[in-house]
């Protein structure tokens, strides 16, 4: 029985010193953890918004279809995506393209849908076709396309007429995507990973 008692008072023993090993936070460690959440919460809130600067040339124009220095060209690439983007081994990657179909005399492309443009409105069928005739008498992009005559849409998909059968025809399909009656613009609508904004008498892309 005193075995059986001096057993349990050990026990009792070794929980009270557990007990007083658990040390509460002191006022001061709770301001600081505090402190670190509200900094991280300032920190994802700017997050949300990722502003870069790059040099740029102020004469030339933001329009995919029209910029002449390459400087530009390459900025813009930032801000309007196309259908496909072509990776290091030359092939077509879907970026706005959800999937495609291929034929002898067409290509069949299906719009992702969850794609929207900066002003909110979702891409459509007609935004493609609309940039497909800019792209045709654009300088930068009328020699890629000069085996795709037309472009329309059937099921909701758009279609692509070919000339003649070419099968790195898809390859060609990386010209901007620009919104429906924006073409005239300095700076069309995108749907790309970035924006311009003018602030302070300069652009930037956020």
């Amino acid at each position: 029985m005193k075995k059986i008692f001096a057993v349990v008072l050990c026990l009792v023993i070794a929980a009270s010193a557990l007990c007083a090993c658990e040390k509460k936070p002191s006022e001061s460690e709770e301001t600081t953890a505090e402190s670190e959440a509200a900094s991280l919460d300032v920190t994802e809130e700017a997050a949300k918004e990722r502003v870069v600067t790059l040099a740029y040339t102020a004469a030339d124009t933001f329009n995919p279809y029209k910029t002449e220095s390459g400087m530009n060209r390459d900025i813009a690439l930032l801000a309007f995506d196309s259908l496909f983007r072509i990776n290091s081994s030359y092939e077509p990657i879907p970026s706005l393209a959800a999937s495609y179909e291929e034929s002898e005399t067409s290509i069949s492309v299906e719009l992702r849908d969850d794609v929207c443009f900066t002003t909110g409105e979702m891409l459509n069928p007609r935004d493609v076709i609309y940039s497909f005739r800019y792209a045709k008498t654009s300088p930068l992009f009328a020699a890629q396309l000069s085996n795709l005559f037309n472009c329309t849409i059937e099921n909701d998909c758009v279609v692509f007429g070919l000339i003649e059968p070419d099968i790195n025809a898809v390859n060609c399909l990386d010209f901007p995507i620009i919104k429906f009656g924006t073409g005239e613009d300095d700076i069309p609508t995108g749907c790309g990973r970035y924006e311009f904004i003018r602030r302070d008498g300069e652009y930037v892309l956020v």
